[in-house]
């Protein structure tokens, strides 16, 4: 296999797991926004997704070049508002954050949070109670 092959089955397997990542948020929130805002609320997801993909590749540019770097704390607030597909994306698309263990932890909190908010979501809120029942016994 070459190595154009083998790019292009990494970058086919890295949207499959996004598209694994985002099916659960993307019917919860089909499942609590009401149909007429359903293109507004796509269309800022995708927006917030495409702001985070730039500024991690403009980061990763400002590190290669010894520049004033964007604060990893902004990183995670473009994450946790909803730019977490498009953060890992960048993540992995550039190779840039992969190897900080304390960062990777917090971006997959974060990433963990959607997919649990949206089983509780589309669940009806039973998850959690049925979790912290488990847990508690």
């Amino acid at each position: 296999m070459s190595a154009d092959q083998s790019s292009s089955r990494g970058r086919v397997s890295l949207w499959i797991f996004l598209l694994f990542l985002g099916v659960g948020p993307a019917l919860a929130g089909a499942h609590v926004v009401p149909r007429s805002q359903w293109l507004g609320w796509g269309g800022t997801a995708v927006g917030i997704s495409l702001l985070s993909f730039v500024v991690y590749r403009n980061d990763k540019r400002r590190a290669e070049k010894g520049r004033q770097r964007v604060p990893e704390s902004y990183l995670h607030v473009l994450s946790f508002v909803g730019g977490w597909p498009g953060a890992f994306l960048a993540q992995r698309w550039f190779r840039h954050k992969t190897s900080k263990v304390f960062f990777q932890v917090i971006f997959w909190m974060i990433v963990f949070g959607y997919q649990v908010v949206a089983i509780e979501i589309l669940t009806g809120g039973k998850f959690a109670g049925k979790v912290w029942r488990t847990l508690t016994l």
